[in-house]
């Protein structure tokens, strides 16, 4: 005999997504969560909390009208994040309600672009907060949607390095970037002499056109490059990070320097100085390129 779904407001919501039946199986559910990526610590997580997982989720009802139903979509969201953060219990609840909540920079963003080492940041400081009684209600109402704010709003993205950080990092970096958008100093963000980033193989190689991205760089690759910061506001250098196309890692830092109207290689270094090898070279001889031809055509159209 076919078990019927013990979830009923997520069979509901699944069935007006178009994705099963009416009255589902337990079965049909299973296999259309599968199919979007939720696993079997997923699936757990599921047969131990049902439909409680998606209270969180649900807006508050008002008297004469019962709440919307949130998307089957986010629903998923929510579940592969819980997932990949393999805690195999829920986060608080009214995490989850500030995290469906939170309003995010970009219409085209949502729950499903949030990487799960910030997921996991804001799940872990959550609860510390909650056991230390210490500004849990800040954390949900002002960090957080100040770390979106930054997160979804400057580049180039954290690495896959910089997402394992505590949610102390994730803070500092948004209040950073806060006070120098407050203050509007014209040398934030410089025109950039890359418009896009070049890849070659497993690699791009970014821009960095800020200040506090190049500080950033130079923390992380645990160098010096932050020594050229001024040569880069009067326009004489850019500094470029060479980062591995899936996870975002940091490979390398490149320094271009201005010479007669032509953008040269001034030095490629590999986290604590390290030397890089030849396909990095090769793809930072390939930006050079580039630079130098967008420059090139935009002289001639000046004039």
């Amino acid at each position: 005999m076919t078990k019927v779904s013990p979830f009923p407001m997520l069979s509901r919501i699944a069935h007006q997504a178009g994705v099963v039946e009416a009255s589902p199986a337990l079965d049909e559910i299973k296999a259309v969560l599968a199919a979007v990526g939720i696993n079997q610590r997923g699936w757990r997580l599921l047969l131990s909390f049902g439909d409680a997982l998606l209270a969180p989720l649900m807006p508050r009802a008002h008297a004469s009208a019962s709440p919307s139903m949130p998307s089957f979509r986010t629903i998923c969201a929510l579940l592969r994040l819980i997932q990949q953060c393999e805690m195999d219990v829920l986060p608080p609840p009214e995490l989850t309600r500030a995290w469906m909540r939170t309003r995010f920079p970009s219409a085209k963003h949502d729950l499903g672009d949030v990487p799960v080492g910030l997921f996991r940041a804001s799940w872990l400081e959550a609860v510390r907060r909650q056991y230390e009684g210490y500004a849990f209600h800040l954390l949900l109402t002002e960090e957080l949607p100040a770390v979106v704010r930054w997160f979804f709003g400057q580049q180039p993205p954290p690495s896959g390095q910089q997402l394992k950080n505590p949610w102390r990092w994730f803070h500092a970096q948004a209040e950073n970037w806060s006070l120098r958008c407050e203050q509007h100093l014209s040398f934030d963000v410089w025109t950039p002499i890359l418009p896009t980033p070049v890849s070659a193989g497993s690699l791009r190689i970014i821009e960095l056109l800020s200040p506090a991205a190049v500080e950033d760089e130079a923390r992380c690759m645990r160098h010096c490059v932050d020594m050229f910061i001024p040569d880069c506001e009067c326009g004489d250098y850019r500094v470029f990070s060479v980062q591995v196309i899936r996870t975002g890692e940091r490979v390398a830092t490149v320094g271009m320097i201005k010479d007669d109207c032509v953008w040269i290689i001034d030095d490629i270094r590999g986290q604590d100085n390290e030397d890089v090898d030849e396909a990095v070279w090769a793809l930072a001889e390939r930006a050079r390129l580039y630079c130098n031809s967008i420059d090139t055509l935009q002289q001639r159209f000046r004039f």
